[in-house]
């Protein structure tokens, strides 16, 4: 059977090995070809995907859009995904030195945007996710050797890679 790659809130960007994508907008669903196309708002859960079918997500600028709490969305992506299935999140990180510096001067940080409905920051997407049932690790294994603070002023995104835990 092919591994079923969900590309959630997929916009335009195109993932590798994608095989569903899942937006709102049908002009975005429009611009991905050979694929499972469902049109569908984030906000609302459950998704309409069946429990346990996805072997990986992509979950790529998408969080900050959404209005209802990330910790529903994480158990929603733990609901749809297979044993050991794999969830990849990215969003942008407010609290990053560069960020903060820029503010200082009245400059408002690039990835604020009028449609950013919220910014949770590291420790509270990572513990979300842990609390969802998922094992963590970030895109780089840093999370070993820095404390929080110290990523939360290094990295512009927090970039997670998630598996789902054998117990469910």
């Amino acid at each position: 059977m092919k591994r079923q790659v969900l590309n959630l809130g997929c916009g335009r960007k195109k993932e590798p090995n994608q095989t569903i994508v899942l937006d709102k907008s049908q002009e975005n669903l429009d611009s991905h070809k050979n694929v499972k196309k469902i049109k569908w708002d984030l906000n609302k859960v459950p998704f309409p995907i069946e429990k346990n079918s996805i072997d990986e997500i992509y979950f790529i600028g998408c969080l900050e859009h959404l209005t209802i709490p990330p910790e529903v969305i994480f158990i929603e992506l733990h609901r749809i995904l297979k044993l050991s299935g794999i969830l990849r999140i990215s969003l942008p990180n407010l609290l990053c030195l560069k960020d903060r510096i820029i503010y200082l001067f009245g400059i408002l940080p690039s990835n604020i945007l009028k449609y950013h409905r919220q910014y949770p920051s590291y420790s509270y997407v990572y513990w979300s996710l842990r609390n969802a049932g998922f094992q963590l690790k970030d895109r780089w294994n840093l999370h070993i050797f820095l404390p929080t603070f110290i990523r939360n002023l290094l990295f512009h995104s927090i970039d997670l890679i998630a598996k789902k835990n054998d117990i469910d």
